[in-house]
Parts: C-alpha cells; structure tokens; sequence
C-alpha cells in the first residue's frame, strides 16, 4: 500500500464519469497555489450508466471524445488520467491502530478490512492514509475498492473512452 494521493512527478488530469455527464480538469500548481490548464463537460444518454457500472461503453467512448475534440476550454497536457470512483463502489472506515512499523501497519489494515468488508480481500484494491499519529496510536482512514469494478472502467477507458491510452492503476482512495 502506498499512500501518496497523486503522482506529482508528471502532469495528470482527472477524469469524472457520472450517470449522464463526464467532467474533465488539469490543474498544474504554480507558486503552491493550483491553476486550471484546461477543463470540459460532456453528456452521454443515462442508460450507459446502471448502478454507476458503465453498460454501454460505445457510448460513453463516443461522448468522451467529442468532450476531448471539441469541449476543453484551455487545454489538457498529459495522457495521464486520474478516474474517479463512485462513493457507492468503496468502502471506507476510520481506524484507530496502536503505533506499529509500516510492515505492521499494512498487515493490520489488511486484518481490519478482511474484518469488516463483505469481500474477500483478495478481490479489493485496499490503501489508507495517515490522519493522525501520536506516541502511542495511530488513526487511519482506509479505503477499499473491488478490483473487478476498476478493471472494468479502465478497460473501457483503455479501449476508446478517450484517445488517452496510456492508463495505469494506482490503488489509493480517489484515484486510479
């Protein structure tokens, strides 16, 4: 588990498909504050979408890249895309754990999510992160996504959603 949110050593855009829209936004960050290098909407009919699994691939590949050809105000930079995942598709938790080493650390989340989430931990995409650490104990924030609802999405997006092929999975609580 590796709890670094984004990459920062290259650019990457977010990717937001919704039940009838997708939204798309670059930021880059400048002086430490963040600016918008491009951004774009784009709507597709609502029966792509059943229960936030995308059923009709050809047309949310189609409403995407009229997004990219003809909807972005400024520009999108990179071929890295971070997608979003619906909150319906994870399962997160607080967890209080007393101060261990990192090995530890990862066994003991994987323990507490085998505890509580209805799927076997090897079907999930499981990442933390810090909120607090004191000499004693640590609380986390643990997310959880089944690996079978991200294959599929990437390999839509993969496969046309988008001419940005190059896609890669980054297990973590709001991106892939």
């Amino acid at each position: 588990m590796n709890n670094t949110y984004f990459y920062q050593d290259k650019p990457v855009f977010g990717l937001d498909i919704g039940f009838s829209s997708m939204k798309v936004m670059e930021l880059n960050t400048v002086e430490k504050q963040a600016q918008v290098v491009g951004y774009g909407v784009g709507r597709f009919d609502s029966n792509a979408i059943k229960d936030g699994v995308i059923v009709d691939p050809q047309s949310v590949a189609k409403a995407a890249l009229d997004l990219f050809k003809n909807h972005i105000v400024g520009k999108i930079t990179t071929r890295r895309v971070a997608l979003s995942v619906p909150a319906m598709r994870t399962f997160n938790r607080p967890v209080k754990l007393p101060l261990l080493s990192n090995k530890e650390l990862e066994e003991a989340v994987r323990l507490e999510a085998e505890q509580y989430i209805p799927v076997p931990i090897d079907q999930l995409y499981l990442d933390f992160t810090v909120i607090r650490k004191t000499e004693k104990e640590v609380d986390l924030f643990v997310v959880a996504e089944n690996c079978r609802f991200s294959s599929d999405t990437c390999t839509h997006v993969g496969s046309g959603c988008c001419s940005h092929r190059n896609y890669y999975w980054r297990s973590g609580p709001t991106i892939l």
